[in-house]
């Protein structure tokens, strides 16, 4: 099934379901033949040494398209996903899983949903002010769900 975002709206509240994409590994080649140049949300993660995933950020891609963010972090010359995420470890441990969405308001929606339930972010996304409810389910071809 393709990696998309779909929603179902009922009175104030909006159900989205995420398809996401197995899991990348996030070398510039790779990213240049499978990720493509459309907007999205993604999701880092580290692999450790105990080969074990852990989310470093998730964000919203719009201009430019996933395909061309992803390169920039993947890029082991650029160094940007050192810098930016701020991790001492080398871009060669790094992952990403995406889905795709044309919608910058569902994108900001989904981007509150995971932000308010986390501890460490204290100021969550802003929402896009269309629902006063938002829920989201998650659809992973590798049965791993981000608990929020």
């Amino acid at each position: 099934m393709e990696p998309r975002v779909t929603r179902w709206i009922k009175d104030n509240a909006v159900y989205y379901t995420i398809r996401w994409t197995d899991f990348l590994h996030l070398e510039k080649h790779r990213v240049n033949t499978a990720v493509p140049s459309e907007a999205g949300v993604f999701e880092l993660y580290y692999l450790d040494h105990a080969n074990t995933l852990h989310l470093l950020d998730r964000r919203a891609v719009y201009y430019g398209g996933l395909r061309h963010v992803l390169r920039e972090i993947a890029d082991p010359d650029a160094r940007k996903a050192v810098v930016f995420f701020g991790q001492s470890e080398p871009n060669d441990r790094l992952y990403v899983r995406y889905s795709l969405t044309y919608s910058r308001s569902d994108m900001d929606d989904i981007l509150y949903f995971f932000s308010y339930g986390q501890m460490k972010n204290p100021e969550p996304h802003e929402d896009s002010g269309r629902f006063t409810h938002i829920y989201v389910k998650e659809i992973s071809p590798r049965s791993l769900y981000t608990l929020a």
